[in-house]
């Protein structure tokens, strides 16, 4: 027996879907990553710099905090401002790509310099 109820096409399905906000989905970013002072750190890859953490905005709680920090990166750091510098590493999170904020956090990953010494994409060091 056929239903009776109507169906609904699939192109307007689409053209409604079209007017909804776009999800923020994760993305993972590789990169030098910066912690020059207390509290700022942030990534920059290929296409720009995303923001980590920054001194004083505890308003805009990502997790960075809540990352374990078993990305440490040992002898992989290199101190530019007393035990402040830079290491290479990725991330995995949402972004804002129209203010470069990371609103989520949900991985932290340090990696050898070399990896990023080696990238033709990155800024030299």
């Amino acid at each position: 027996m056929r239903s009776t109820k109507p169906r609904h096409s699939i192109s307007a399905l689409v053209m409604i879907l079209g007017f909804l906000p776009q999800l923020a989905s994760a993305e993972i970013r590789c990169g030098w990553v910066d912690n020059p002072t207390p509290g700022n750190w942030w990534l920059t890859d290929r296409d720009g710099e995303w923001t980590l953490m920054l001194q004083g905005n505890g308003d805009r709680d990502n997790g960075f905090l809540d990352i374990p920090r078993t990305w440490n990166f040992q002898d992989q750091w290199r101190k530019t401002n007393g035990s402040y510098g830079y290491g290479c590493g990725c991330f995995e999170g949402e972004i804002d790509k129209a203010s470069n904020w990371v609103t989520k956090l949900t991985m932290l990953k340090a990696k050898d310099l070399e990896v990023c010494e080696g990238d033709p994409a990155l800024p030299t060091r």
